[in-house]
């Protein structure tokens, strides 16, 4: 799948990284303009641009969305899906309608509530006790598209906009696994490859480990008779059940004892 990706502040680096991570093909990334800053007030890229150098990634920061020229350049891609995240700008009609499966939008807040800019601030200015992140669908409004994802999180006393954003931003950033595998089920199925064979995933369900129980994304490891699969952030999926090539479907402990795990291994080709 083709991507544009547009963002500029460290609240959309996260899934940017997540993007790469799964094997995106990212064509573009849309950003801010280098802005002055520090002491010096010299022009530094944002932290999308930033992460985009680092991964040899095509970048474009437009003066304004509604160029011509932009229009044209940005055509040329041909995208499958527009992906933004606090990008900061208001998207054309020709934009939306641009990419083949359409724009879709990570909003840091629980939509409907606080539309539009610094939604973080004003959950905590208004004394929120839980906010979080939706995921849309972008259409001609401001943040109005349907939304596809939700997710909550707790706005703790002692927060502020700067440690309530980072925390949902890898909360915006997380991969779906859990509700892929229910979503497929049973037809036409949730797979991945284990030692060169397929591997059907017949239930599963994610767990918080927070930050400092994170694995590495498709790391296989045997816990207590449980079999965790890292997705590179503060989530794993925990399998329930799975079936091995050439094999019967089997619950988590059946499937441990029958293949022996060998420290590392890893799901995915």
């Amino acid at each position: 799948m083709n991507l544009i990706f547009c963002g500029t502040p460290q609240f959309a680096v996260p899934t940017l990284q997540a993007l790469i991570r799964e094997g995106f093909a990212i064509q573009l990334v849309v950003t801010n303009r280098d802005e002055p800053s520090g002491r010096g007030y010299e022009p530094r890229p944002s932290p999308v641009k930033r992460l985009a150098e680092e991964r040899g990634l095509v970048i474009l920061h437009p003066a304004r969305l509604r160029d011509r020229w932009t229009q044209v350049f940005l055509s040329g891609f041909q995208p499958d899906v527009i992906a933004v995240v606090a990008y900061g700008h208001i998207f054309p009609p020709w934009m939306i309608d641009l990419p083949r499966l359409g724009c879709v939008n990570l909003h840091a807040s629980l939509l409907p509530k606080y539309r539009g800019a610094a939604p973080i601030p004003w959950a905590i200015i208004r004394g929120e006790r839980i906010t979080g992140v939706s995921t849309m669908k972008m259409d001609a409004g401001l943040d109005t598209g349907d939304v596809l994802l939700q997710r909550e999180i707790e706005i703790a006393d002692e927060d502020t906009t700067e440690t309530l954003s980072e925390r949902m931003s890898a909360l915006g950033a997380e991969k779906e696994v859990a509700r892929r595998v229910r979503g497929l089920r049973p037809w036409p199925g949730a797979y991945t490859r284990f030692r060169g064979k397929t591997l059907q995933l017949w239930s599963a369900t994610a767990v918080e480990v927070g930050t400092s129980g994170a694995m590495e994304s498709g790391a296989l490891v045997a816990e207590g008779g449980r079999l965790l699969v890292g997705c590179g952030h503060s989530t794993v999926l925990e399998i329930r059940e799975a079936q091995l090539a050439d094999r019967k479907r089997m619950s988590a402990r059946d499937f441990l004892n029958g293949v022996r795990l060998a420290a590392p291994e890893k799901l995915g080709p």
